[in-house]
């Protein structure tokens, strides 16, 4: 708790590189997940009144000023922490609404970022018209396509270079007549993506890198496959040779003894 001269007469404060503990709790208390996809979060925190306001520090130990106090965690999402006023909090009985609009406007700034738009550097002598909607500009949506694809095409060439290199490590996986189709419309896929890419045909280059990374997962996690990862011979030899290593003595022990008998066997009919 940090004393101070406003209304509460004190706050509380976190250091910015403690935050990721609050998103420990939060992630505690969020809905179960509905799809495997990823997710982008959105937490409004209200903050109780004994525990109110508080405030973001950065790593020089200063307070952020800002009329909202957020913070956003890559590829997670964004946090609002929102305070009643201290008036609010002497007024026993009534309900405290948090500002709407300022909250709403915290959680559009985040988005952006969150999705991959991010703020360019500014360019001389160039003028950039302000956003007056929450819909990107049309170069700031060509620019997430065009990353998109880049970002999906690197991924599916990575999986089918894993996959290979999984194939020469595993002698005995199969490839089955479904894992080849998708190998090859994963690779057609890539090569269709970059010819778009280098004609400027950023929707359809982002439609097919997107078809050529399913694809190239699903031939990498193909359940046939999976099946033999957890299979591979040095696994086997540790599993077979000591259930047949026991029966294989008195077999080679018999097998020597018959070798004696037959060349006992002719050295007497030589004699003879």
């Amino acid at each position: 708790m940090v004393a101070d001269t406003s209304d509460w007469g004190r706050h509380f404060a976190v250091r910015e590189d403690r935050l990721h503990l609050l998103l420990t709790k939060l992630e505690e208390r969020l809905a179960t997940r509905v799809s495997p996809e990823p997710a982008i979060n959105l937490v409004l925190y209200l903050q109780p009144c004994h525990t109110a306001p508080l405030r973001i520090y950065d790593h020089n130990d200063k307070p952020i000023d800002s009329a909202i106090q957020a913070f956003m965690s890559p590829k997670w999402g964004g946090v609002v922490l929102a305070a009643p006023t201290a008036a609010d909090c002497r007024g026993r009985g009534r309900a405290w609404a948090p500002p709407v609009r300022a909250v709403m406007g915290a959680f559009l700034a985040q988005l952006r970022p969150l999705l991959g738009i991010v703020e360019t550097e500014p360019i001389e002598g160039a003028y950039l018209e302000p956003l007056r909607s929450v819909v990107p500009r049309r170069w700031e949506r060509r620019a997430l396509l065009r990353t998109r694809a880049l970002d999906q095409l690197t991924s599916a060439a990575l999986t089918l270079e894993s996959l290979a290199q999984l194939l020469g490590e595993i002698s005995n996986i199969v490839i089955n007549d479904k894992v080849g189709e998708s190998i090859s419309s994963a690779v057609e896929g890539i090569e269709i993506a970059s010819e778009l890419l280098r004609r400027g045909e950023l929707q359809g280059a982002y439609d097919e890198s997107l078809s050529a990374w399913q694809e190239a997962e699903a031939a990498f996690t193909d359940p046939s496959l999976l099946a033999l990862l957890y299979f591979p011979d040095d696994q086997k030899y540790a599993i077979y040779i000591p259930l047949f290593l026991p029966i294989m003595f008195p077999v080679i022990l018999s097998i020597k003894a018959l070798l004696l008998w037959f060349r006992g066997k002719s050295t007497k009919e030589k004699t003879e």
